[in-house]
């Protein structure tokens, strides 16, 4: 499965706006994965992954909420900190990486935004060996 692709930005352009709905995007969300990427964890063997038919998976996060963690840094004195999403799907927890820069932003500026909301996202494996697992998120 071939996941590296090189684009000019300047080759995107936008067609039209389409407002998200909620009812829209769970009827696209998918329903026959059992576990994200057939894994509990964010990271998978690049064997397991390199069997695996996708790369990209959307799906509707139930109870999800997002937390600052601080690990220790060797570099520097300050801790890494790092926003991850906690959220389950089909009944199992999950424990991501948050790397969609516009959620970022958008959470520190509202430390509520995934209060009383849906989330949705996209589940993506990257890398060669072992796989990273990431999220972009919407939450409607």
């Amino acid at each position: 499965m071939t996941k590296l692709t090189i684009f000019r930005p300047c080759s995107l352009r936008k067609i039209r706006f389409y407002p998200l709905q909620a009812a829209q995007l769970r009827a696209i969300c998918s329903k026959t994965e059992q576990h994200i990427f057939g894994n509990f964890g964010y990271r998978i063997r690049g064997e397991k992954a390199a069997a695996l038919s996708y790369s990209l998976l959307f799906v509707k996060a139930e109870k999800a909420v997002a937390v600052c963690k601080k690990t220790p840094n060797p570099m520097t004195s300050y801790p890494k900190i790092q926003i991850r999403l906690e959220f389950h799907y089909q009944s199992t927890e999950y424990d991501f990486p948050v790397t969609d820069v516009d959620f970022l932003r958008r959470y520190d500026e509202n430390l509520g935004l995934l209060e009383n909301a849906e989330a949705f996202l996209w589940a993506s494996n990257t890398e060669i060996g072992i796989i990273n697992l990431v999220a972009g998120i919407l939450a409607i």
